[in-house]
């Protein structure tokens, strides 16, 4: 949420007026009701003001967690509200004589609804941080996939500047390269197991395609290998 001067003045004034007003009209409302009523009253103010009259959701966050817990945030906020200053209308409308409602237990109902606010924050932050989780999960599953990509297109480039290599590695290799680009992002841990696996037999195979003459059956095995977990990944991904 950003706050701004002008945001914050008009709060400040609007407090103002809420203190003031209910000490021009406080009638026969003792003190010690008096003041609670005030910070209900205050809370509500300052709640249903950062709640709503805020942006609620950073357009810088890519991730857009605060979208996450932002319908309990304001679902819990609205009801309190409504509950806080409904009980506090009811008890004013009742009296404050020896028939009106104690002061205890308007303490004890603001304090208990007060409470189950602060349990709907709290649940708002886990919905908010649940959020960021799977968006941190789905980021490091596309950058999976991306250094898959940029690995075998590096190294198909090392092999068309291989002249002593056979057509048939080449070919090989540019087919599988190609098929880095269907794979679709796991979250499986045996997903993100086999991508790394297929990392370390390419980048264990690039330096041995300048020299093939003399690394025919190591480019064959390595090869064979990537093929095998091409494979199993595919199957994966199906």
């Amino acid at each position: 949420m950003n706050i701004n001067i002008y945001s914050l003045l008009l709060g400040i004034f609007g407090q103002g007026i809420i203190i003031a007003g209910f000490l021009l009209f406080r009638g026969s409302c003792p003190d010690n009701i008096l003041w609670l009523n005030i910070s209900v009253n205050s809370i509500v103010f300052w709640l249903l003001g950062c709640s709503f009259g805020l942006e609620p959701i950073s357009l810088s966050d890519r991730s857009q967690k605060q979208a996450g817990g932002l319908g309990i945030r304001w679902f819990s906020a609205l009801t309190y509200a409504v509950c806080a200053m409904g009980f506090m209308i009811g008890c004013a409308v009742y009296g404050y004589g020896a028939e009106g409602v104690p002061f205890k237990w308007q303490l004890i109902i603001q304090v208990a609804l007060l409470f189950f606010l602060l349990m709907g924050f709290v649940s708002s932050s886990a919905a908010t941080a649940k959020t960021g989780e799977i968006y941190q999960k789905e980021q490091n599953h596309k950058q999976g996939k991306a250094d898959l990509k940029a690995t075998f297109s590096n190294l198909t480039y090392t092999a068309d500047s291989s002249r002593e290599l056979p057509a048939d590695v080449r070919s090989r290799l540019h087919r599988l390269s190609e098929e880095t680009r269907f794979l679709s992002p796991s979250s499986s841990r045996e997903a993100e197991m086999i991508d790394g696996r297929l990392v370390q037999l390419a980048s264990a195979l690039r330096p041995i395609l300048f020299n093939p003459g003399m690394n025919t059956g190591e480019i064959e095995d390595l090869l064979c290998q990537i093929e095998v977990e091409f494979h199993r990944r595919k199957q994966l991904a199906d």
